[in-house]
């Protein structure tokens, strides 16, 4: 019995590549279609696929005219624009996913160019150890460090705040309108101008989640100029992450809910606060022509304006897909 293998998939498509000059279609080569089916690669990676070993290939030495479709760099933006999946080998759309639509996966985010795409081993550069022994090891003694400081300053300390919370008796908060001694003074530091009320910023995202799910959504309404993370974007503004959603065609008809209304303050970081909360989320991959359907834990940064300068998707869990007529 014959095994197929990504290996076997590879050289299939160089050597039709060779074969028909650089000429090669999916639609006149059923049989690599049905080579990766079986490895449950679908058309639209093995298209990028194709485009990608077929840059890999000496045409001179194959005594081939290099095709028009290798020599100009036409396609070098479309393949930095994907993400393949290290577990499964899916294709995505890089700056928009930032885990696998087909397995969940964290995708990776270096270029397209440094994955190994499951490859031989022999193909791969083996990395060395050494700086994540050494992270491992500054981690550690980071860590010791601020434990002793701690100890030290524990006898001298003051009761902290108390952060609400859904655990959080609502008699045991410290309310807003009670003065802080001077004590106090000394060993809490509050920034000013800084939102770090639940509800205040439930109230925010959850018209921000309505304006997207009813297709009225303009980021300048929820971010700052200056945007340092959106998804696996950095260093944006509001008008490219406009643009990302309008060019969106792959999640169709999105729809998100904040689970249980329910908001925790993280930490407050240069005056910035930061929030998480987990989002039901359910929309139609055209791709796969069925309806996804999962939970992603957020983590949203506010500055002093209550204007959103990072927008992180930590995990996704309960990934799963359900056909277009079940789903109806």
């Amino acid at each position: 019995m014959v095994t197929n293998t990504i290996q076997g998939l590879n050289e299939l498509i160089k050597n039709r590549l060779i074969e028909k000059k650089g000429n090669v279609k999916l639609t006149e080569n059923k049989d690599i279609i049905l080579y990766g089916e079986t490895l449950g690669i679908s058309e639209n990676q093995l298209l990028f696929k194709i485009i990608e070993i077929g840059e890999t290939i000496d045409w001179e030495k194959e005594n081939i005219a290099i095709p028009e479709s290798f020599s100009t760099g036409s396609n070098s933006s479309t393949l930095t624009n994907v993400i393949y999946c290290s577990k499964c080998n899916a294709a995505n759309d890089k700056g928009v996913a930032i885990f696998c639509g087909d397995c969940g996966t964290k995708l990776l985010t270096e270029p397209i160019s440094q994955q190994s795409q499951n490859y031989p081993p022999s193909t791969i550069k083996k990395k060395s150890k050494m700086p994540i022994i050494l992270g491992a090891s500054a981690l550690v003694i980071v860590a010791v460090l601020v434990g002793v400081f701690f100890l030290i300053k524990k006898e001298n300390a003051t009761p902290p705040v108390v952060v609400p919370s859904e655990t959080t008796d609502s008699n045991q908060v410290q309310s807003d309108e009670t003065p802080i001694s001077e004590t106090d003074t000394t060993s809490i530091v509050q920034p000013t101008l800084t939102l770090t009320n639940q509800n205040d910023a439930l109230k925010i995202l959850s018209k921000y989640y309505y304006d997207i799910n009813n297709s009225n959504f303009d980021a300048t309404n929820y971010f700052s100029e200056n945007v340092s993370q959106f998804i696996t974007k950095r260093n944006v503004t509001p008008n490219d992450i406009n643009i990302l959603f309008n060019e969106n065609d792959e999640f169709v008809e999105a729809q998100s809910r904040i689970l249980d209304n329910r908001i925790i303050f993280e930490r407050t970081e240069n005056n910035i606060s930061y929030f998480k909360y987990w989002v039901d989320y359910n929309c139609y991959r055209r791709s796969k022509n069925k309806y996804q359907f999962c939970k992603v834990n957020v983590e949203v940064g506010f500055n002093e304006n209550n204007k959103i300068v990072s927008y992180k998707e930590l995990k996704v869990r309960d990934l799963r897909f359900e056909d277009v007529e079940k789903y109806n």
